[in-house]
């Protein structure tokens, strides 16, 4: 007897070191914590004058239910807006998401099973950053365990009592108004229900699933609204790549954490495979099915209807794998199972912190950043980029600021060409971008010599353009075209085709990164009657891999006379080499009208490496 106390209590004190390390993760820095875009997207859809236009505006058109946006909206009517006070209820979800990942492993399988499973999704990126984000994910992570918990004690253990079948019908309906892929996991599991449910207790189940769904009756208007949406029409199809990314983001794209998981996994199996696989057989292909058939579920409707597959939509069923993984973990020793969750939360941390920077990518967010760099830079600034106004104004707001002008190139329609004309007149002392494109980037370069400042983060890049120096430090190469010798500059001509230079990009480019600016400064009578593109085509073995060209059409506004054109080459961001060996740049006059060529030239910069690695390996 007094083994067993010291022995419970030994588990309580893993289990509570596994919550302190889940608990300091998710809090750490709290004070600095920052709102990602998709937070301040849901933030700017909370303000209507009436509940039906809140509704109609701010629910439907996001695709989610109303469950999370509705207490944002009461949160924010109730205590105001402040970043971490906003955000403390999704943390505290978070952490006991974990608590309740221990529940269930501990009470399918075993306390080693409960505790090694919870000590693994208090380390990952994977849970940290959804538990921490004020969207549906954190809290339906929550109630899918608590679903996972309830449907166990009635098929497994035979608890059949009244309030087991009443709080399933409650944590189905409320997995409803959270988010349809946890609406979805909670459906597969009721649906499993009926496979083994006994007659004698049939009707109970049964009205527990009509219970949830009269409390969720209320919102079938917005979810058939909903659904007709299809998905997402940004989002790509989902191929290999996404699954071997969402199988190491398990592991904080680790291969120390990933080896060591999978090594523990081998050394458990390792006598008597057959026998582990099939002891408890009923739970692990619960386990399987339903970590499963969401998955496959959203891959081919991905592929065959409209892209809906992210990772954010598979955890609710995550811990269902996790669960399975370490269901084979057998450990009676106390000491061994500390060890083992020691040696999980210590190479946890280690991975978050140097594989995935976590610490310092999450608390640097794009639209905080760049309205930080706006107020710090003194002098008259051309704010541009590619932020919904919307997004700025909702952090305005927070921080009690007077709007920030800004030029947005999706709200405000900005085109490139315009751009270029408010650049010529040159009557700001810098320009402040925020996600410029390569050809944008190049323009400005153009105009303004000397690139101040460039930061690159994880899924965003600022940078700010002055007049103060000719030159600056980011680009390792650069200089003119390699023109024949006895080509005429500031001579207008009328051929078709009026230069080209053609260079080895391995010799110019230092990294597959790596964005190669093409410019030339051109002028022209008038561009009414007038296309020029600059062309850049690159090629391997005297095969076109890509032709691409900019045209006075899209980046020279119609009153000017005298422009740049810029045309950059970077390869696509999921490529990992260089393939071309040739790259070569022309000037095409398509309507065979006087050009004047006053300068070319290229200038070699690195590029954002980590531009879309949210979710992807750093490069």
């Amino acid at each position: 007897m007094k083994t067993k106390i010291i022995k419970g209590v030994s588990d309580n004190i893993i289990l509570i070191f596994i919550l302190l390390i889940a608990s300091v993760l998710r809090f750490w820095k709290f004070w600095d914590l920052d709102f990602m875009h998709d937070e301040l997207s849901a933030l700017s859809r909370l303000d209507y004058d009436s509940l039906s236009d809140f509704y109609l505006l701010g629910v439907e058109v996001d695709g989610h239910p109303a469950g999370i946006q509705s207490y944002l909206k009461l949160h924010k009517w109730i205590f105001g807006l402040n970043v971490f006070g906003i955000k403390l209820p999704f943390i505290i979800c978070g952490i006991l998401s974990v608590y309740q990942v221990y529940k269930v492993g501990s009470v399918w399988f075993s306390k080693s099973t409960g505790l090694f499973s919870a000590a693994f999704i208090s380390v990952i990126q994977y849970s940290i950053f959804y538990d921490t984000i004020i969207r549906p994910y954190g809290p339906g992570l929550l109630v899918s365990l608590l679903l996972l918990r309830l449907w166990g004690a009635i098929f497994f253990f035979k608890k059949y009592a009244w309030k087991n079948f009443i709080f399933f019908g409650i944590c189905l309906a409320g997995l409803g108004y959270i988010h349809y892929f946890a609406l979805l996991f909670g459906v597969l599991v009721s649906l499993l229900g009926l496979v083994w449910v006994k007659k004698e207790f049939l009707f109970k189940y049964i009205l527990a699933g009509i219970l949830g769904f009269l409390i969720y009756s209320p919102h079938l208007g917005i979810f058939f609204s909903q659904v007709g949406y299809g998905g997402l029409i940004w989002l790509g199809e989902p191929d290999g790549i996404f699954i071997k990314n969402y199988f190491f983001y398990f592991f904080n794209y680790s291969v120390l954490f990933c080896s060591l998981i999978v090594v523990g996994l081998f050394y458990f199996l390792r006598k008597d495979i057959r026998s582990k696989l099939l002891a408890e057989a009923k739970k692990k292909f619960v386990l399987i099915v339903l970590f499963l058939s969401p998955f496959l579920i959203g891959f081919f409707y991905s592929v065959w209807v409209m892209p809906v597959l992210q990772f954010s939509v598979l955890l609710f069923s995550f811990p269902c794998v996790l669960i399975l993984f370490f269901s084979f973990w057998k450990v009676e020793s106390e000491k061994v199972s500390f060890l083992i969750v020691l040696s999980i939360t210590t190479l946890g941390v280690y991975s978050l912190n140097s594989e995935r920077n976590h610490f310092e990518v999450y608390f640097d967010q794009p639209v905080k950043s760049f309205i930080d760099l706006t107020l710090e830079e003194s002098g008259s600034k051309l704010n541009v980029g590619y932020h919904e106004e919307v997004f700025l104004n909702q952090y305005e707001s927070i921080l009690g600021l007077s709007n920030i002008e800004y030029f947005s190139f999706d709200e405000d329609c900005l085109l490139v060409s315009e751009f270029q004309e408010k650049l010529q007149l040159g009557l700001y002392d810098k320009i402040i971008g925020t996600d410029l494109l390569p050809a944008q980037f190049g323009l400005a370069k153009c105009y303004y010599p000397n690139v101040k400042y460039l930061h690159q983060g994880v899924g965003y890049e600022n940078s700010i353009f002055s007049k103060e120096e000719s030159m600056d430090s980011i680009y390792f190469e650069l200089g003119p075209w390699n023109n024949k010798p006895n080509f005429k500059f500031n001579k207008a001509s009328s051929k078709e085709y009026l230069a080209a230079s053609v260079w080895d990009p391995q010799k110019i480019m230092k990294s597959p990164y790596d964005i190669v600016e093409f410019y030339a400064e051109l002028e022209v009578d008038t561009l009414l009657d007038n296309k020029v593109v600059l062309v850049v085509k690159s090629s391997k073995d005297n095969k076109v891999l890509k032709w691409s060209g900019r045209s006075s059409l899209k980046q020279a506004g119609k009153r000017m006379s005298k422009f740049y054109l810029v045309s950059p080459f970077n390869i696509p961001y999921k490529h990992n080499f260089v393939e071309a060996d040739e790259l070569k740049a022309s000037i095409w006059n398509v309507n065979k009208t006087p050009v004047k060529i006053i300068q070319l030239g290229y200038r070699v910069r690195s590029g954002n490496p980590n531009r879309f690695a949210i979710y992807t390996p750093f490069r």
